[in-house]
């Protein structure tokens, strides 16, 4: 199971809309249309853009509002973690 960092793709500072997150969104896709096994996390206090919530809805969606990077780690039994702009903050 790959654990993504759909944080990566939600807004930094006044832009929506950066490369880094569109990036991200296109690796999903392929991630995701390839069948793969993936589950994902996100800042819900943030914008996600709507076109890949949809895509995930069912999907395995965890908040880091919730709960933190290594409960993800552990209650998804994800063996990577992919980032298109790795943030160390997220282990708290």
């Amino acid at each position: 199971m790959l654990l993504f960092d759909l944080t990566a793709t939600q807004p930094i500072g006044s832009n929506k809309r950066h490369g880094g997150g569109k990036y991200g969104e296109v690796v999903l896709r392929q991630i995701l249309k390839r069948g793969l096994p993936v589950a994902c996390y996100y800042d819900s206090k943030r914008w996600l853009n709507p076109d890949i919530k949809n895509l995930l809805d069912g999907g395995i969606l965890l908040d880091l509002n919730d709960v933190n990077l290594m409960q993800m780690v552990q209650q998804t039994g994800a063996t990577a973690i992919y980032s298109a702009l790795p943030q160390l903050q997220l282990f708290k």
